[in-house]
């Protein structure tokens, strides 16, 4: 397991016309080993670009990304679910979770019950020798699921994972994820920008402003587990949430650290150094 903290992140990109556009500035925000830690804000506030750069698919202009305390990244395995699934349209379901494990140099012969055990969780075990192209949208998120967690990485970086299925399939997916990170405690950063989603899932929730993003608060969920989402304690974290969201342009606050315990299709594994 591994502690992840993203120190002063600064990125600012170029538009058409050549001028800046600023994207994070100066953002700190941290997950606990073990520790599951949304982060939420409004569309196009760059939450997509800090679990980028995390990851080390997009370099940062200033700022540090840190282990367990040290930058040396290269031994860290992330999983990475994106919005879109970005499988491999040539290879069915089964074939996808294999690649990944042959990229971490896995035993793919020896870990064919995982490849299974991930399919069934997800729903897809009738569909395992089907072709992306052949499933729905949803399906085929549910397949990228199953990939980023078939190599059991340190930290599982998820992009609004559920955001493309229905509602009934996003709650078993949402409680299978739980159950999961219950059992293996991976160190998970998932970005939303649905409010209960992150009360239901979360540790910690980071809220961050518009462009250039910055932290403009960290609200502690605190509810007992296993949750229902019809808790009215987790309704009272949304509304806070939301308070936030909505008050983010004025000022910004300083979040509470983590506990002291502290593009590539091919590949949904990345284990590098940005």
């Amino acid at each position: 397991m591994t502690a992840i903290r993203l120190e002063g992140l600064s990125k600012t990109f170029a538009r058409h016309d050549g001028t800046p556009l600023p994207v994070l500035d100066g953002l700190t925000i941290e997950a606990g080993d073990g520790e599951f830690v949304c982060l939420l804000g409004p569309s196009g506030s760059g939450k997509s670009t800090t679990l980028d750069i995390l990851a080390g698919l997009t370099p940062r202009d200033g700022g540090r990304v840190l282990a367990d305390g040290r930058e040396d990244l290269r031994p860290v395995v992330f999983g990475y679910v994106f919005q879109q699934p970005r499988l491999l349209n040539w290879r069915s379901a089964r074939q996808n979770l294999e690649f990944a494990l042959a990229a971490r140099d896995v035993d793919v012969a020896g870990a064919r019950h995982r490849v299974a055990a991930e399919l069934s969780l997800v729903g897809l075990s009738d569909f395992a020798d089907a072709y992306p192209l052949t499933l729905s949208g949803g399906m085929r998120q549910r397949v990228a699921i199953a990939r980023a967690l078939v190599i059991d990485p340190d930290v599982l970086l998820m992009d609004e994972p559920f955001s493309s299925l229905d509602e009934l399939t996003a709650r078993r997916l949402r409680s299978e994820l739980l159950r999961i990170w219950e059992r293996e405690r991976h160190t998970v950063l998932f970005v939303t920008h649905n409010a209960l989603e992150a009360a239901f899932l979360a540790d910690r929730i980071y809220v961050i402003s518009n462009r250039p993003a910055r932290v403009v608060g960290c609200v502690p969920v605190g509810v007992p587990r296993p949750r229902s989402p019809e808790d009215p304690s987790l309704l009272a974290v949304q509304r806070q949430v939301i308070d936030l969201l909505e008050d983010g342009g004025a000022a910004t606050h300083d979040a509470p650290g983590a506990p002291a315990r502290p593009e590539p299709v091919a590949s949904p594994t990345v284990s590098k150094e940005p």
